[in-house]
């Protein structure tokens, strides 16, 4: 839910955010098919199994590679199970209301690293691609040999995307991610600040 929440926050207050990333997200609403897939989950979660919807979950949120991994299983699990069911279940209510945010993205003037594995099979990956379009002070990578948990499945790609694409703002096509190097933590606390004090402000 993080990108669609930095979405909202440019929405409501886009001169309060200095810079963004958009990993593994898209601005489009969900789909009448996403919205029965959704619906279907809350009704299993409801009915007491939400331990099974997360296991359930996890093939659709790695490459097809790796579904096999039991490592990558055991970090989902050790991610997901934590929040517990009427989390869920509010997170999921959440999401089917948020609206089309395509339009909104041309108002955003800060750089921004879109991020976004090459076998996402949650957000495919067209879905990513119209965003830099649109962003034209965006540095959009795509991450080869992930899914949806790119950081999971490709952890040398986290330093290499971010903090390039939140130094001064420009566009590029998308790349494969270099070998990994020390990221720029004072970059990536600017990101996290402004969109903590974006949500802050907006909730006074």
């Amino acid at each position: 839910m993080g990108g669609y929440v930095a979405l909202e926050v440019i929405r409501q207050a886009p001169d309060r955010v200095t810079a963004l990333a958009l990993v593994s997200t898209s601005a489009r609403a969900d789909s009448a098919e996403q919205l029965q897939a959704r619906a279907r989950q809350s009704v299993r979660v409801e009915g007491g199994h939400f331990d099974a919807v997360v296991d359930a979950a996890f093939p659709g949120v790695v490459a097809a590679d790796n579904e096999s991994d039991d490592a990558l299983l055991a970090a989902w699990r050790a991610m997901t199970s934590p929040v517990g069911a009427q989390a869920f279940l509010r997170q999921q209510q959440a999401v089917v209301q948020r609206a089309d945010l395509r339009s909104i993205l041309p108002s955003s003037a800060c750089p921004t690293a879109i991020i976004h594995g090459a076998q996402d099979r949650l957000i495919p990956l067209n879905a990513a691609e119209e965003m830099p379009e649109a962003l034209p002070t965006s540095r959009f990578t795509v991450v080869e040999g992930a899914g949806h948990s790119l950081f999971h499945e490709q952890p040398a790609a986290h330093g290499t995307p971010l903090a390039p694409g939140l130094s001064p703002p420009h566009n590029q096509p998308s790349v494969k991610p270099s070998p990994a190097r020390k990221s720029d933590s004072r970059q990536e606390h600017v990101f996290l600040a402004a969109i903590a004090f974006g949500l802050k402000q907006i909730r006074n």
